[in-house]
């Protein structure tokens, strides 16, 4: 992952959280870099609501396995059945953000020229 998709998919999860906990925080969200020269880029404008069902699903089953994991008595097979479910959601995430990956990327592309076009004042 580029730094500028891992900085992007940080963001995200980080607006998922602050729209979960502040509220009248939600909708859209648009994200804007202000470059040293001062000028403004827009990234993109996208919605987080499918990040969020997800990020707390894992989340859940995380904290269950952390859970079972540390119960002696939890039979090795049904910790070995939960990271396979893990792995299952994980792949589902993976391909879901894929799949959108794949149909934005037509916007994107309109966005970087956009970007690198240069505004002049008449």
């Amino acid at each position: 992952m580029s730094n500028s998709g891992f900085i992007s998919v940080c963001l995200r999860n980080v607006l998922a959280e602050v729209k979960t906990w502040v509220p009248g925080c939600g909708g859209g969200s648009e994200l804007i870099v202000i470059r040293k020269d001062g000028e403004l880029s827009g990234i993109g404008w996208f919605d987080i609501s499918h990040i969020d069902p997800f990020s707390e699903l894992f989340q859940q089953s995380m904290k269950q396995l952390f859970l079972r994991a540390c119960d002696l008595e939890e039979p090795d097979k049904n910790i070995t059945e939960h990271i396979e479910t893990l792995a299952m959601q994980i792949d589902g995430l993976r391909n879901h953000l894929k799949t959108e990956n794949q149909r934005n990327a037509g916007l994107r592309d309109l966005m970087k020229a956009l970007q690198q076009r240069k505004i002049t004042k008449h």
